[in-house]
Order: structure tokens, then C-alpha cells, then sequence
């Protein structure tokens, strides 16, 4: 069957292919977002091999495209150059500067430029340059070899959680062959506690300490960029600054080099390349560039850079600029992330004009909100608005992770109202009461259990599903079978009756209760949560591709000390990073699970 139009007849052939050409690129130039009423697969997304991963995965197979974004310049004290817009996790590159694949003191390394991952932001490209050219000079005939920076454009690589915003670069450590000459990688290598490491060939290399801190000692006494972090495995850390005092190196700059360098804990250790990260370029603060995490000594803040760009910005909007300009103040106002700023947009969630106030919402959902701001969505959520404007703020609300954030919620569950949007070829209805419950169970939110219980029997069929189905998914029951078919009111009086004797439960506990009637874990682990390594396994399998996958993995995350790195579903890409960890943790145990799938379906995860 062809594809039809609206009015039933069959599209031309160019049609078909623009459209289906337009679908490959969004699929890999934009963040992929899992609607909340989109059940976890069963198989996985990271539970696949390399031969059988789905959809998502396949289209964004280097090389990565080149998704290119506008530089907005609009007032008087706006960026120029390259511009990183947002933060290393959510964020992209204006006008990204090139590193070329091959250089006369630097090397970009095979499988990293065929992904087309070398683009960067000014500062950061001259950095590696400047690096590369210090190590040379130090130690003629070095080739510095480089791996991920970023894609053109910015925005995620499969390969790692950051890197989005052109301030990060991974760099392979430099290694010596039995002659005493620098050897050319291919690709990363891991590097032992002795310092040796084993190429693809075969061949065993050792750690060249002296070009590596000399490395390090560039980066961080380079007078153009403020580094922020150089992510580097402990024992390497201390071999480079046992190098250094040993050779005389002077004592402010080894303090420093101690404080940048530093074991990640929400990745690998990174025993086989630095991550260099730099902080915003001065220049970048007024374009959106927002830099996260702690702060070296060193790190200088910039208010007034700031404080002029956000003051010119809400003047736009107070002026009579047009609708185009005062729609890019909104952007750039949202991506500062500044108290007055966000006091402007959410002002303008009340406005009057469809543009702006759309512009509004697509800010909040594409950099996040304050508290102030989300109270506002709620109360816009309950007027008569557009179905965009309701999405953006739904999704919004979603990611709002601050104080109040399950009450927000849960007063959404007593809205009747309803919104269509057109998406692609069709059209998409949604309930506010069918997402605030969808979110909610998500969360594991247990302190919405009894607004979720009393709503059973309340609003439409839709919402009534997606109340129980939260309530089972936070309490890991099901407790009552063949729910569709009873009577609402039956169905919540049971679950308020069964909630009477149970309010006192955490989520853990209910957790554990819920496997156990499953079978997955006894009575006694349950309550002693001493689990053997039998029942490690069963939850390990079904955290990898069961159907009750997420509180699997929350359960696990808890058990074993890793709840940091639980991803916030199963379809982000730090899921990767967790689940790694996961065997890891579990191998430390003494708990061996062959073949674990994850590790054959991440091809080349960095860090």
C-alpha cells in the first residue's frame, strides 16, 4: 500500500523519498524522546547485538551528519565565532570549527574520523592544536592521537553521554614499542596497573609517562582556555604525578595537574584516553553556554557578561522589535538559565500571542525550568491553548526534577483537559490527566499512590488505564487480574483497601515484595535483602530485556550502591554506561553472567 495524502490518493515518487529522506535526518540529527505512554520493548534497545539493533541506533552509524544551527545575533553584545550553546549533556555548536583529520603534530584516529567526530568549538580545536604542537616540540616526531570531539553541529553520539556542545575532546595516551618509539593506535587501547597495554595486533606497548604528563602539563598551563576537567583512571593519575615530582617538576603546577586530573564515576575510569573538557569561553556565556559539575580553583565566573546580555534581551522583548527577534531573545534568555531571564519567559506563558508564548514553552522544554516557572505551567495548562504549547509544557514538567515536582503531577491528574497535534501524517491526541499519571509511575513516585488510586474510577477510559497501570508499575503488583473488565470503583476500592495496609512501604520495599511473588527472588532475601547469586542473575536478565525492566534496574541500582547511575529510561544512552557498570559490579561479586549482551552492542563507547 503507497503512502496516501489527505485527500486518499497515492503521493508521487518524489514525495515518498522527500519525506522518507526528512524522517533519516531528524532520526539522527535531533535527541530521540520516548513518549510516556510508550511501553519499554522487551528486547531492549541496549539488549541488542550489533546485527539486530533497532532503528535508532542503525540511522545514527557514522558517519554522523552534519546538523547545522543558526548563529543568533540579535543585539549589541552577542558572540561571534564558534558558539557552544547549553551544557556538555544537552547542548550544540554554532558555525563548529573543523580539527582536520591529519595535521603535522596530531592524528585523528581510524574509527573516530570515520564517525566525523572531530568538529569543535574555536577554542577547544586551537587547544588541541596548540597541545599536539608543545609535545612535539618537547619530543620531536610525536603524534598526538585524537579521538571524539564532536559531531558537526553537536547535539548526542551514540558514543558517549557528553560531547555535545564542542568543550569536550577524548585523547589516546601516548605509548612506546620495545625500541623506545612512539607507536601509531588505530584505536584506543587499555592500559594495565603496570603501565603495559596489548594493541590489536598483538604487541605490547608501555606507557609513555614522559610525553603523557607533558600533555597534561600543556593543557593545563595553557594561557587561551580554562580547563575544567581532565577525566583520566586513578592509578594513571597517580603515575603521571609520581613522573612529575620525580623529574623536578615545579610544585603549583603538579597542585594543579592533581585537581584537573581526576576518576570519573558516572562512565568507564578511563584507562585508555583522557576526556578533556574546558570551561565556556567568555565569549560563548551570552549565546547560552552554561557550564555544570564542580569548579577547579581557577574557574573564574562572569556575571556582568551575563547580567548586560540578559538585561538587553528582556529589553527586546519589552521593545518593539518584531516577532522574529523578540522569538530568538526567548532562546537565548532560556539557555542562560538567569533568574530574571526565566522570570520574562514564564511571563510570557500568559501572552496572548500564539508565537510567543509557544516560543516560551520550547524553551522551558528545551532547557529546563525553575519552580516559579513550572507553578506557571500548571496554571496555563489550565486555559484554552494550543496543542504545541501543551506538549512542550507537559514535556517540560516532565523533566522538572525540583522541589515539588510529584504535587505538580498530581494536580494535573484532576484536569480534564485535552489537546490534538499533527504529527507527520497524522495526528496525536492527548489527555493531560493520562500524562501526569504516565510520568508518575515512571518516576516511581510513592507518594502519588493515593491520588493515583483515587483517580481509578475517575476521568476517561484512558486516564483510568494509566492510573492503574502507575500504581502497578510504583508498587511491582498487580493484585488485581483482568482489571479492564471490572468496575472502576470495585477496582479502586481494592486498591485503597490493599494501599491501607501498606502506606508505610518504601519503594524498595515494594520492590523487592513485588519479585518475590514473581519468583525472581525468595521470601527471606526479600526481607534480609541478602540476595544469592542466583537471583542476581534473574534480575540482571530481566533488567537487560524483561518485561518488568526498569524497576529490575532500579532495584539492582539500589542493592549494589549504583543508584547515581540509573539512566532516567530505557532509552537514553547513559543506559549503556549503567548497564556496564552493572556486570562490572556484579563481577566484583564474584557473579559471572557470560557473554553479557551490552558489551558486544557498544562499539566504541568512550566515555
Amino acid at each position: 500500500m503507497g503512502i496516501l495524502n489527505r485527500t486518499g490518493y497515492n503521493l508521487n515518487v518524489k514525495t515518498r523519498i522527500t519525506i522518507l529522506f526528512s524522517v533519516l535526518i531528524t532520526a539522527c540529527t535531533t535527541q530521540v524522546i520516548r513518549l510516556p505512554h510508550m511501553e519499554p520493548r522487551k528486547n531492549s534497545f541496549f539488549s541488542l547485538s550489533s546485527g539486530r539493533r533497532t532503528m535508532e541506533w542503525q540511522m545514527c552509524n557514522p558517519p554522523m551528519p552534519c546538523a547545522k544551527h543558526q548563529h543568533i545575533t540579535i543585539g549589541k553584545h552577542h558572540g561571534h565565532g564558534s558558539a557552544s550553546v547549553g551544557t556538555v549533556t544537552n547542548g550544540y555548536i554554532v558555525n563548529p570549527a573543523t580539527l582536520p583529520i591529519k595535521g603535522p603534530f596530531w592524528q585523528v584516529m581510524d574509527k573516530q574520523a570515520a564517525r566525523r567526530t572531530n568538529f569543535g568549538t574555536d577554542e577547544m580545536v586551537a587547544l588541541v592544536k596548540r597541545t599536539a604542537r608543545a609535545v612535539a616540540l618537547k619530543y620531536p616526531g610525536s603524534i598526538m592521537q585524537v579521538g571524539n570531539m564532536a559531531a558537526c553541529g553537536g547535539g548526542p553520539i551514540p558514543w558517549s553521554v557528553s560531547h555535545r556542545s564542542g568543550r569536550d575532546v577524548d585523547i589516546a595516551f601516548y605509548f612506546l614499542d620495545q625500541n623506545g618509539k612512539q607507536v601509531r593506535l588505530t584505536d584506543m587501547i587499555h592500559v594495565q596497573p603496570d603501565g603495559t597495554a596489548t594493541t590489536e595486533d598483538g604487541r605490547t606497548v608501555v606507557f609513555d609517562d614522559a610525553r603523557n604528563w607533558w600533555m597534561i602539563r600543556s593543557i593545563i598551563t595553557d594561557k587561551h582556555v580554562s580547563v575544567q576537567w581532565i577525566f583520566i583512571a586513578r592509578f594513571l593519575k597517580r603515575r603521571l604525578l609520581n613522573f612529575a615530582k620525580e623529574h623536578g617538576e615545579k610544585r603549583e603546577i603538579i597542585s594543579k595537574a592533581a585537581q584537573a586530573m581526576w576518576q570519573p564515576y558516572r562512565s568507564s575510569a578511563h584507562a585508555d584516553h583522557i576526556h578533556l573538557r574546558i570551561y565556556c569561553p567568555v565569549d560563548d556565556l551570552v549565546e547560552g553556554c552554561r557550564d555544570i559539575g564542580t569548579n577547579r580553583p581557577w574557574y573564574v565566573e562572569h556575571p556582568d557578561v551575563i547580567n548586560r546580555r540578559v538585561k538587553e534581551l528582556i529589553g527586546l522583548l519589552h521593545g518593539r522589535a518584531n516577532i522574529r527577534v523578540k522569538k530568538q531573545a526567548v532562546e537565548i534568555l532560556g539557555a542562560i538559565r538567569d533568574p530574571k531571564g526565566d522570570s520574562a519567559i514564564a511571563g510570557l506563558l500568559r501572552s496572548s500571542n500564539i508565537s510567543l508564548r509557544r516560543a516560551a514553552a520550547f524553551a522551558v522544554f528545551r532547557w529546563g525550568m525553575p519552580r516559579e516557572t513550572a507553578e506557571t505551567a500548571i496554571q496555563v495548562l489550565a486555559r484554552d491553548i494550543d496543542g504545541k504549547t501543551a506538549l512542550y509544557l507537559l514535556y517540560a514538567l516532565k523533566r522538572y526534577h525540583g522541589v515539588g515536582r510529584c504535587a505538580f503531577m498530581c494536580r494535573l491528574l484532576d484536569s480534564n483537559r485535552e489537546w490534538t497535534v499533527k504529527a507527520g501524517l497524522g495526528t496525536w491526541r492527548f489527555r493531560a490527566a493520562t500524562f501526569a499519571a504516565r510520568v508518575l509511575g515512571l518516576r516511581g513516585e510513592t507518594l502519588a499512590l493515593p491520588a493515583l488510586i483515587e483517580h481509578m474510577d475517575q476521568g476517561n477510559l484512558r486516564d483510568r488505564n494509566a492510573c492503574l497501570w502507575a500504581v502497578r508499575r510504583i508498587t511491582n503488583r498487580t493484585l488485581v487480574f483482568n482489571a479492564p473488565h471490572i468496575n472502576p470503583s470495585i477496582l479502586r476500592d481494592t486498591w485503597q483497601s490493599w494501599y491501607r495496609w501498606h502506606h508505610e512501604t518504601s519503594r524498595l520495599g515494594f520492590l523487592v515484595s513485588g519479585f518475590a511473588i514473581d519468583g525472581l527472588i525468595s521470601h527471606e532475601s526479600a526481607n534480609s535483602l541478602d540476595l544469592t547469586p542466583m537471583e542476581y542473575i534473574k534480575l540482571y536478565k530481566e533488567a537487560i530485556a524483561g518485561d518488568n525492566q526498569y524497576n529490575a534496574i532500579f532495584l539492582l541500582s539500589r542493592l549494589l550502591g549504583i543508584s547515581r547511575y540509573v539512566p532516567r529510561n530505557t532509552m537514553h544512552s547513559s543506559l549503556f554506561f549503567f548497564s556496564k557498570r552493572l556486570w562490572q559490579k556484579l563481577k566484583n561479586l564474584g557473579i559471572q553472567i557470560s557473554g553479557p549482551d551490552i558489551l558486544n552492542s557498544v562499539n566504541g563507547g568512550d566515555g
